[in-house]
């Protein structure tokens, strides 16, 4: 027998209230309440979200034929490295401070904390555009798009107002 196995870990008592005591009166009604408020959430609000994501989708599936059509190989070709280029920047220009944001302001003392990673945040997003803003030219032709054309510009210059946008902290 190790000296580990030889101690006995017990948890402290904890203080419940009556409500939440198994055979207390009040705790299956409790518990039916917030099943059904968490199941109105889930179908509430939570399928407007969904359905507005499938609507999305649909639109997109639908229009990407017909804008491949309209635009061409070449142009559509540059939209669609635009777009790649954008999704890259969001992730570099954000760097995933959206969660701790959102973690830090439900910990004590968390609001201050939450609006300091907002700053930081957008000092990051703001850095991320100028440097790619800078140098533009250089990986732009390295890409294969040319020498920095304005659809890439626009790309950039997205990328840092949705890394930004997506870094506030909750209401």
């Amino acid at each position: 027998m190790t000296s580990v196995s030889r101690f006995r870990v017990r948890a402290a008592p904890t203080r419940q209230r009556a409500s939440s005591h198994p055979d207390h009166p009040l705790a299956s009604a409790l518990e039916d309440e917030s099943v059904d408020a968490t199941v109105r959430g889930m179908f509430g609000r939570d399928s407007i979200y969904l359905l507005l994501w499938i609507a999305q989708l649909g639109l997109a599936a639908l229009f990407t034929p017909v804008t491949t059509r309209l635009l061409g190989p070449s142009r559509f070709g540059l939209v669609a490295s635009a777009i790649a280029i954008m999704q890259v920047l969001v992730a570099i220009g954000s760097v995933s401070l959206q969660s701790a944001v959102q973690r830090r302001y439900v910990a004590p003392g968390g609001e201050y904390d939450a609006r300091r990673l907002v700053t930081l945040a957008i000092a990051i997003s703001m850095a991320t555009f100028a440097l790619a803003d800078f140098t533009g030219p250089v990986w732009s032709s390295a890409l294969g798009l040319g020498a920095y054309p304005m659809a890439v510009r626009y790309a950039v210059g997205w990328a840092s107002m949705t890394a930004t946008s997506s870094c506030r902290s909750p209401p």
